[in-house]
């Protein structure tokens, strides 16, 4: 009899242990994402030099030969005017595919 109630113990301590577990790590994952997101939202919105390093880490020629053609030809339409200009925070090109591209390349490691 003890060694039936020792298993039945053993049993219900799993089922309650692995449950839990997995929401442990489901909320792990899910802020790993958020701080992720916001970052590059952080980074996007105030146009500083980081962002302007990973435009230009994501803007070789290298990388660009990944891309659909029909993509390139859209992010041309986004850039920002005042690309010439000699201001940090007027010329940085907005490219909304790029930070899509980052997000999938750091998923991807």
């Amino acid at each position: 009899m003890l060694s039936l109630f020792k298993y039945t113990l053993i049993f219900y301590s799993y089922i309650i242990l692995f449950p839990s577990l997995f929401f442990i790590f489901i909320i792990i994952f899910l802020i790993i994402i958020f701080i992720n997101c916001s970052f590059f939202i952080f980074l996007y919105t105030f146009n500083n030099k980081y962002y302007t390093r990973i435009h230009n880490l994501y803007s070789t020629k290298s990388y660009k030969h990944t891309e659909i053609p029909e993509k390139r030809r859209i992010n041309k339409k986004y850039k920002l005017k005042q690309q010439n200009s000699k201001d940090e925070s007027e010329g940085i090109t907005i490219n909304i595919n790029i930070l899509l591209n980052v997000h999938i390349r750091i998923f991807k490691l």
